[in-house]
């Protein structure tokens, strides 16, 4: 197993700057675990990241699944909140309704699936579940708050921006999902010391205002984003729900169909290979796979 390097890109906020020994990696929602189950390919990003630990001593594994509530919270429900705390407040009791448990379940899988990943991997890796850190650390909405604010500067001064990487969908509370994201990066730099983010390329303009935010806190930061995705699979990152990819439920025949296709069979050597043993086929190893991830 090997890391292209060429799929890789390390961006610096300080040019002199050295590869933080610290990364994190944040884990968005995926409503389709309950049904089909996570996907194989997420392998890949912890692949790269036990094959970087020559470099990168330790990792954070951000679940940020519980930000996905915004998309069903409603604008009335935050409408006239300013703090932090009181958006946060809101998302809980939303998160916390009963007609949730869906999104619920999702998050508990997504999070059951984390920690397996971490396991089945071997990284030296912190585990934090936003929904508990909402909760339980005042902290994250103080950052919170410098996030808000930054986000409105970005509004203010830069819209075409922030329509670009946040569409308008109508609904006023999904604008959350960006500072939201930035605010995670703040929380974990200023509290436990993780100057740098690795993750897909699709996320590329969030690491632009990460880096940017962080250039203005005064922090030495760095991005790795890894662009090894196939552009047939719609540049979906391996944790979001797709249609044609493998997961732990996927049935042999249909791997078989989606490994036919050259652009993924060499996508999944690379996603799966550092978990590969000598003579094993990919067609062996996936259910392998599938056995030692799957939680339920």
């Amino acid at each position: 197993m090997f890391i292209e390097i060429s799929k890789l890109h390390l961006e610096k906020n300080k040019p002199d700057l050295e590869i933080p020994e610290k990364f994190y990696m944040g884990f968005g929602y995926n409503g389709t675990l309950s049904e089909k189950g996570e996907r194989i390919d997420i392998l890949g990003f912890f692949s790269r990241m036990k094959l970087l630990e020559w470099k990168i001593k330790d990792w954070v594994i951000w679940d940020a699944s519980a930000f996905y509530i915004v998309n069903r919270t409603t604008a009335k429900r935050i409408q006239d909140l300013r703090s932090g705390t009181r958006i946060l407040e809101a998302l809980i009791t939303e998160q916390d309704n009963k007609k949730r448990s869906e999104i619920k379940r999702n998050c508990d899988l997504r999070s059951l699936y984390l920690k397996k990943l971490i396991e089945i991997s071997g990284i030296r890796a912190q585990y934090f579940d936003s929904r508990h850190v909402f909760r339980e650390d005042k902290r994250f909405a103080e950052c919170f708050d410098v996030s808000l604010d930054y986000f409105a500067r970005l509004r203010r001064d830069c819209p075409d921006f922030v329509l670009r990487i946040m569409p308008n969908n109508g609904n006023p509370a999904s604008q959350l999902y960006f500072p939201l994201e930035i605010a995670e990066s703040i929380y974990l730099a200023e509290f436990f010391g993780v100057k740098g983010k690795f993750g897909p390329i699709s996320e590329r303009f969030f690491d632009d205002c990460i880096l940017d935010v962080q250039s203005i806190m005064g922090n030495s930061y760095a991005t790795l984003k890894d662009s090894s995705c196939p552009e047939s699979s719609g540049g979906k990152p391996a944790y979001l729900a797709n249609d044609n990819v493998i997961t732990t439920r996927t049935d042999l025949d249909e791997i078989k169909l989606i490994l036919a296709d050259p652009e993924f069979r060499r996508y999944f050597v690379a996603s799966v290979g550092y978990f590969v043993k000598q003579g094993e086929s990919l067609e062996e190893v996936i259910p392998r796979i599938q056995k030692a991830l799957e939680v339920v």
